[in-house]
């Protein structure tokens, strides 16, 4: 008897702890903060900040183009209304980069419908997610004064509510074209040519917690002769800075490793 009664005691204890350990799992799996949300606080991520002006002669012929429902159904209705696929990313989710005769100067980042590899929501997140971390680098730039790096304006364009259609807010992130130079030029701008006052505007950038290590690739040379920050896709990050001397000339790594000491 007696032993029959520790049996159900040492049942009923463990099958406490496997609820206990269920509810803990569950709990933390409901507030685990989404992807790329940590240190963006839900206001930041408000649209209505970065919403092409009203008064914006881009916004005219936006509202033209899109008043075909299809436009961003899938490719082929995507350039039937005029627009020309720069680049096509399936390392982020598949999405589009494009541009359209109509707005020379001007670049696309939007999602397909029927490409669609993220829940709905997340996509249009992560829209909104660029435009705001791009005016974050604007606020460094401005607060000292950067001269040689700069970061293009974004805005986020909404596309109008279609008759028939599921209610659901659909955007196009528009993007200041920064013509980027070629990529070995902005190789060889890095290496030999970045002055000291320009490694200390970049520290100013990645130290803040922003824009890329990749600095070739996500911080190029443009035409107008500055370096451009053009991946606002993450949120605020740290950065190994000091791995960064690969990308820069003898002189410019003992420059750099003296600015990551404070110097």
């Amino acid at each position: 008897m007696v032993y029959l009664m520790k049996n159900k005691l040492v049942l009923l204890l463990t099958i406490l702890l496997m609820q206990l350990f269920t509810f803990k799992s569950i709990h933390a799996a409901q507030t685990k903060a989404p992807k790329n949300s940590e240190n963006v606080a839900q206001e930041d991520l408000n649209p209505n900040h970065y919403f092409l002006p009203e008064k914006s002669p881009l916004k005219k012929i936006l509202n033209k183009i899109f008043l075909n429902p299809q436009v961003l159904k899938n490719k082929t209705t995507f350039h039937a209304a005029g627009f020309q696929t720069v680049f096509f990313r399936k390392q982020t989710n598949n999405l589009r980069i494009a541009k359209h005769p109509l707005l020379p100067g001007y670049l696309f980042k939007l999602y397909l419908k029927e490409e669609r590899v993220l829940p709905f929501q997340e996509e249009q997140v992560g829209l909104i997610r660029r435009a705001f971390i791009a005016s974050e680098i604007r606020k460094i730039v401005q607060q000292h004064k950067l001269t040689s790096i700069t970061v293009a304006d974004k805005w986020i364009y909404k596309l109008p509510q279609y008759k028939g259609e599921k209610a659901q807010t659909t955007y196009v992130l528009v993007v200041k074209d920064m013509q980027l130079a070629k990529r070995s030029k902005s190789e060889k701008m890095w290496r030999d040519k970045a002055t000291r006052a320009q490694l200390r505007e970049l520290h100013h950038i990645l130290g803040a917690g922003y824009a890329s290590a990749s600095i070739v690739r996500n911080i190029p040379y443009t035409k107008s002769k500055k370096f451009a920050c053009i991946d606002t896709e993450y949120s605020k990050q740290q950065f190994p800075l000091k791995k960064l001397k690969r990308h820069f000339s003898r002189k410019n790594k003992k420059r750099w490793k003296k600015i990551c000491n404070g110097k």
